[in-house]
């Protein structure tokens, strides 16, 4: 067997070439397994003369049956067999081959070594989480940092919140000014207690508002933004007592009964 080792990027497949098999004695009926330390290995199969079935397709470990001919025209295609590295891996996978002749007497030979892999490391993006949260009527709540589940699988520190879609009911407030769109909020000013939400006066609900946003680091920020939702506790509002105007003063004489009139009562709860 032929080696020519590859190199490609963190959760990006690559092609395997320079694979073959020979066999001086016979050329029919052989068995070739294809195998990887990490990762998983795709055979096509629709190429002209060659296999037409591989057992364990798309895994660590595939079987190819049949002529040496058709083995080999499958292994010398440009796109016969393409490695996927296991995501986010990094380093090196290794191919093996091992060949049997299964007409004379199942003589087996194998390449520890076939082709090797490097995986190069790529600075993944980080991500967020849905949630949500408790507001309670007429009152601010503070939005921390870990309210938005950041992660990152290289560990890079969060930087700040990008929100990409602005509330849908409320108001979301940067240190009492309103939040725009597409606007970056640092991570210090998160962590201050500076970011905000309240509902409008008096208003209250289970998903009473919505907010998306996108964690941002060093490296950029989240391809797929994640959602707030604010459910608001109601809090019974006191009666309101109103005075209508010019009705603060009556006059009558001594002795003399007088009708009060202009008061009314509120409540809205």
């Amino acid at each position: 067997a032929g080696s020519s080792d590859k190199t490609t990027n963190e959760d990006t497949s690559v092609k395997v070439t320079g694979l073959s098999v020979a066999d001086v004695d016979n050329t029919s009926l052989h068995e070739v397994v294809l195998s990887v330390t990490n990762g998983t290995l795709t055979v096509k199969l629709d190429v002209t003369s060659g296999v037409t079935s591989a057992a364990g397709n798309g895994t660590n470990s595939v079987t190819l049956t049949g002529p040496v001919a058709e083995i080999n025209a499958t292994l010398a295609d440009a796109a016969g067999v393409t490695f996927a590295p296991t995501a986010n891996f990094n380093g090196s996978a290794v191919v093996s081959m091992a060949a049997t002749d299964l007409a004379s007497g199942g003589l087996t030979a194998t390449t520890n070594t076939a082709v090797t892999v490097t995986v190069n490391a790529v600075d993944d993006l980080p991500t967020g989480a849905d949630k949500t949260l408790t507001a309670t009527e007429d009152t601010p709540l503070v939005v921390t940092l870990a309210d938005f589940g950041y992660a990152d699988i290289d560990t890079d520190v969060i930087t700040g919140v990008k929100i990409t879609t602005l509330e849908s009911a409320g108001n979301l407030k940067l240190n009492n000014v309103d939040v725009t769109l597409n606007q970056v909020i640092s991570k210090a000013d998160i962590e201050a207690g500076l970011l905000t939400f309240q509902g409008a006066a008096d208003a209250e609900g289970s998903g009473y508002a919505t907010v998306k946003f996108a964690v941002v680091n060093t490296n950029g920020e989240d391809s797929t933004p994640n959602t707030l939702t604010f459910d608001v506790t109601a809090v019974n509002d006191e009666p309101v007592i109103t005075v209508a105007g010019g009705a603060e003063t009556e006059a009558t004489n001594e002795d003399t009964s007088v009708k009060v009139t202009g008061l009314s009562v509120a409540d809205v709860d």
